[in-house]
């Protein structure tokens, strides 16, 4: 007989015991019985009533279990989710702190331009004021005729250097909404309610690479750049002759090389020095006082092309067999010019580059991987320092319309990869790994050739057919 009493003073957490059965045989009553009908309703809710609740209260209990065990997932989750966020959260602010750090370089950039400009035209004041008082000491008749003011060029006075420095703008709502702005870039986390759902929302908008400066050269055919310092970098074309030119378009000096034709590439030491390679010759020159010196001679049947130095001091040079059949990378020591490694074959012993007519680009990045750019197999690679292939890239991942065309190649504070793309007017930036990031096409970059990075981390690209230098900003 079920036992009620007992059943709810059990743990209704835990399983029943079977309770003892109870048969009409107990107890025999006629149906005239007044006790007949109440026989009738415990028997019914015993054998009827009762197990279809116990059978209940166990589907129950076994949901109770599922539903603890998917709230202990959802707990979980959601730590998870919070790990997730903080780090995204994270993320964001450092591109805050990016931004800032960005737009305060800019401004610098700018300030220091203008006081660039008006030290030059202070230097140029001087000058005048000591040539008129030469003339007013010398007397002759032939150098006060031939006098010409500058007073009115002078009192023209550049127009004041002013900048805007955008402000932080942050919004807390607790509970509702946090909010941060600085400049073009916005990121925002809000909560509403619908119909009792959290929903999250997180927005960032990019900002895009700044034309700095256009600086004409007045050369034709521009090829290559090599940046000295700040506002100054050394330019050539298809003559003999390299030229420094400043950031106004203002000539600096010249140097005539000793290559029959022209240079075949340019770069800056690690000192200051001006370097170039005269394949003609087979010769790796540095200049130094107005005047290049003989720093390598190749081996007879290789010519020296592509050139840049290592954070060690080091030279890497691109080298091509006399009839363009094979390619390779040579490491010089910057002080003793003896060979410290040659760069040739893979791990498999496959070549690396590509036999052709077109020269190969060399730069060195962070982690000391050497970046090439290589024309003749349309594709940038990226070697270790064991001589292992880390990367190819081919510029399918940019979907640039054209074949992909390498140019010159540099390489940035943040490991980035950058590569001029001749024939589709554009720069393709790509990560430490080789991974495609951005191109930068909307510049008027026609025909860009030379790359090269100033101080200030700001790129000067040299355009083959306008002769021109566009400085860009565009590290976002």
């Amino acid at each position: 007989m079920i036992d009620s009493e007992q059943f709810y003073q059990s743990d209704v957490g835990q399983p029943t015991e079977p309770l003892p059965s109870f048969s009409p045989a107990d107890l025999v009553v006629s149906e005239n019985d007044p006790r007949h009908k109440i026989l009738e309703d415990t028997d019914e809710i015993e054998l009827f009533v009762i197990p279809r609740y116990m059978e209940e209260e166990q589907e129950v209990q076994e949901l109770i279990a599922t539903t603890t065990k998917t709230y202990d997932e959802l707990v979980n989750e959601n730590e998870a989710s919070r790990r997730d966020w903080h780090q995204e959260v994270d993320e964001i602010f450092n591109r805050f702190n990016m931004d800032i750090n960005a737009s305060r370089e800019e401004h610098l950039t700018t300030l220091r331009t203008h006081q660039y400009l008006l030290r030059s035209l202070i230097r140029s004041m001087l000058k005048t004021i000591k040539k008129n008082r030469q003339i007013l000491n010398s007397h002759r008749l032939t150098d006060i005729t031939r006098y010409r003011s500058k007073v009115k060029e002078y009192n023209d006075m550049p127009n004041k250097c002013q900048i805007k420095i955008p402000p932080l703008v942050t919004k807390i709502v607790k509970g509702k909404e946090l909010r941060a702005e600085y400049g073009q870039l916005r990121t925002s986390l809000t909560q509403t309610y619908v119909e009792q759902k959290t929903v999250a929302k997180a927005s960032l908008l990019d900002q895009h690479a700044v034309i700095s400066a256009s600086i004409p050269t007045g050369l034709k055919n521009l090829c290559k750049v090599a940046c000295v310092g700040t506002h100054e970098a050394w330019v050539n074309g298809t003559d003999q002759v390299l030229t420094c030119v400043d950031i106004f378009g203002a000539v600096q000096g010249t140097v005539r090389t000793t290559c029959t034709l022209h240079p075949n590439d340019i770069s800056m030491t690690r000192k200051g020095e001006l370097v170039y390679t005269n394949s003609y010759n087979r010769t790796v020159n540095i200049v130094r006082h107005g005047k290049s010196q003989t720093f390598v001679t190749t081996p007879e049947g290789w010519h020296p092309q592509g050139i840049c130095d290592t954070a060690s001091g080091d030279f890497l040079v691109s080298m091509v067999m006399s009839g363009f059949s094979s390619y390779k990378v040579v490491c010089y020591d910057g002080q003793t010019a003896e060979v410290k490694r040659e760069i040739d074959t893979d791990d498999s012993g496959d070549d690396i580059f590509t036999g052709g007519k077109y020269q190969v680009f060399l730069a060195e990045n962070i982690n000391g991987d050497i970046c090439a750019s290589d024309r003749n197999s349309k594709s940038v690679i990226a070697i270790d320092k064991i001589g292992k292939v880390r990367f190819r890239y081919d510029g399918k991942a940019s979907g640039v319309k054209k074949t992909f065309t390498p140019k010159q190649i540099v390489t940035d504070s943040a490991g980035q990869v950058i590569v001029a793309d001749y024939k589709n007017n554009c720069l393709h930036v790509l990560d430490e790994g080789g991974k495609f990031l951005r191109l930068v096409d909307n510049k008027g970059l026609d025909r860009p050739t030379g790359l090269s990075l100033d101080k200030e981390g700001r790129l000067w690209v040299t355009l083959y057919y306008t002769g021109e230098v566009k400085v860009i900003q565009y590290r976002k």
